[in-house]
């Protein structure tokens, strides 16, 4: 699902349109294009929009205002932020109550993300950045999971933010300010397990090493997404035929590391001292040390080899110093 939440024109002008705080709660129905594939347009169509007509009520409930539906997902305001926090695992719950409900043959879910923050309002609508980088953090979280970030986390009673967990540290596109991602843990079995401090510094303090040539990235909280190809735009340019242009991505997520193939001819993945995996346009997990091939096998000492290393941030600045 994605959203669109453009700058409202000509504010200056516009007599309708001011300035207040709130906060701004998406929650995104979970798997919804499936349910058309399983279960026909009339059938999904009708579960959809039950599915949304059970997330408004839910944000009216708990003093929200449903400004709109934008796709399968719901855009809503509240004026305090605890009034977001108690009604997202509500909205979890209202999903797990309506795959019960009559005879339901799915299972309904979604995601929330909720956040505090200076908003434009106009014409029943609400723009600016907070509305923005909500809807980005939407689009981080998992099923049945609910993310907001650090300055609204400050905000929260304590019964709340006794619940949270960080998870990342992120950058939104377009935006130079990271933000601390927190998950609102819900589920009573994972509230008895909140990653430890221990845990969560070592999914922080992840690295993943890239050499190509002279070339050298590390893939971790600060920097999660890099490129390879075989255009110079890539952060690593691999410059061979069987290469696409734009051939895969390499992702840091909570302290893993996945290589995702986006290419036509394929990525090669070689553990150390392990035969080669060959990827299409399908994730696989990294771990150790090996060789990434674009679109090719290839060994030690081959010049369009990729090397990847997972470690601890500046552990081989360490070793080597």
């Amino acid at each position: 699902m994605e959203t669109h939440t453009g700058e409202p024109e000509a504010l200056s002008t516009d007599a309708a349109a001011h300035e207040g705080e709130c906060t701004i709660l998406f929650v995104d129905l979970v798997g919804s294009t499936a349910l058309y594939d399983v279960l026909g347009d009339r059938e999904a169509e009708r579960i959809v929009g039950a599915a949304l007509e059970r997330l408004s009520q839910l944000a009216e409930k708990a003093g929200g205002t449903v400004i709109k539906t934008i796709g399968d997902a719901v855009l809503c305001t509240f004026e305090v932020p605890d009034h977001a926090a108690g009604c997202a695992p509500e909205m979890h719950r209202g999903l797990e109550a309506l795959s019960r409900e009559g005879d339901a043959t799915v299972e309904l879910s979604c995601r929330v993300a909720f956040r505090h923050g200076p908003v434009i309002r106009r014409h029943a609508d609400v723009f600016g950045d907070t509305v923005n980088v909500t809807s980005r953090l939407m689009h981080l979280a998992d099923p049945r999971q609910t993310l907001t970030t650090r300055g609204t986390l400050d905000k929260l009673d304590l019964a709340y933010r006794e619940r949270c967990r960080l998870i990342d540290r992120t950058g939104f596109a377009g935006k130079r300010r990271e933000h601390e991602v927190y998950e609102i843990v819900w589920e009573r079995e994972l509230l008895t397990t909140l990653a430890s401090g221990t845990h969560m510094r070592a999914a922080l303090d992840a690295c993943l090493v890239l050499r190509h040539g002279e070339r050298r990235i590390e893939v971790d909280v600060l920097n999660p997404r890099v490129t390879l190809g075989r255009v110079p735009q890539n952060d690593i340019c691999v410059d061979h035929h069987r290469t696409s242009r734009w051939h895969a991505v390499v992702r840091c997520q909570r302290g893993k590391f996945l290589v995702t193939d986006t290419s036509s001819n394929g990525t090669y993945c070689a553990a150390e001292c392990g035969d080669p995996l060959e990827l299409h346009k399908e994730d696989h997990l990294l771990s150790g040390r090996g060789l990434l091939g674009l679109g090719m096998v290839v060994e030690e000492g081959d010049p369009n080899a990729i090397h990847y290393e997972v470690g601890v941030r500046g552990e081989s600045e360490r070793q080597t110093s």
